[in-house]
């Protein structure tokens, strides 16, 4: 069983929900990657769910990117999406024990709309007419290398005129991730060397920005967005155990305290050491 989402499979990776998705509850354990992945997706609730002994496989094969029981990948509240729960995506009231990782979220820089990092012609489902899949270097219109390049957040460029830069972008935004209970031991995840192999984390994070050269998205221009700009907030939780969290980028790993403080982070959240 991949996940608790209600009417569909989780998709392939590079392949989007074409429609918002509502969580059943439900109880999911042992699988070698995550239990459940929401990847170039819109508007979702998963709610109500057991996570046990998920992506111990995965993440022991993947130190410095944390595999979670529940990833979400360039997916979020849209409300120009319409349908359940348009406008949010709620990771709430679910247990997770002893799995590799919590929630992670996570957001390419690299993939976008065009991109050659983007595996399929897929497209951002907020305005197809006029974000649309561009493969052309040369062709203005839709999301291609023309139209992109140059482009700066809230801005219009191209032709026709439009806010490209934040268009063509499927964007991890508008996630809570509330009333959870987060629990870990060590000794029960086999390889779990904590924070020196990406084990018992929570993240918020992107990478630097590379590719392609015409990119408008190149340096931690998405890292920024991710953790200050898209609000995506972690609350009202509890943790038992070894937590650490991953802010920005793979390097910037934290403990509770700092994650709170700095980040402003699982306010009203506690957490007791074992």
């Amino acid at each position: 069983m991949r996940g608790a989402v209600r009417n569909r499979t989780c998709p392939a990776k590079g392949s989007p929900y074409r429609d918002p998705a509502r969580a059943v509850p439900t109880a999911t354990a042992n699988n070698y990657g995550p239990a459940v992945e929401y990847e170039i997706s819109y508007n979702a609730q998963i709610t109500d769910n057991t996570f046990v002994d998920n992506a111990w496989g995965a993440g022991a094969g993947n130190p410095g990117f944390p595999e979670g029981a529940i990833y979400i990948s360039e997916s979020g509240g849209d409300s120009r999406v319409p349908g359940f729960s348009s406008g949010s995506l709620a990771i709430s009231d679910n247990m997770f024990t002893d799995n590799w990782s919590g929630v992670v979220l996570w957001e390419s820089a690299d993939r976008f709309c065009s991109s050659p990092s983007q595996p399929s012609a897929d497209c951002v489902l907020t305005d197809p007419s006029l974000y649309y899949y561009n493969g052309s270097a040369t062709a203005p219109g839709g999301c291609g290398e023309v139209d992109l390049t140059g482009a700066t957040p809230g801005s219009n460029t191209g032709t026709p005129p439009a806010d490209y830069y934040d268009g063509c972008r499927w964007k991890t935004q508008n996630v809570t991730v509330y009333g959870n209970s987060f629990n870990l031991t060590q000794a029960n995840v086999p390889e779990c060397n904590l924070s020196a192999n990406s084990c018992g984390e929570n993240a918020i994070f992107s990478q630097y920005g590379t590719y392609p050269s015409w990119s408008p998205y190149q340096g931690f221009a998405v890292a920024v967005a991710i953790t200050t700009g898209q609000n995506n907030e972690f609350s009202d939780n509890s943790y038992s155990g070894p937590w650490s969290f991953m802010y920005h980028d793979q390097s910037g790993v934290v403990n509770f305290v700092i994650w709170r403080s700095r980040y402003r982070q699982d306010a009203s959240s506690a957490a007791t050491s074992p």
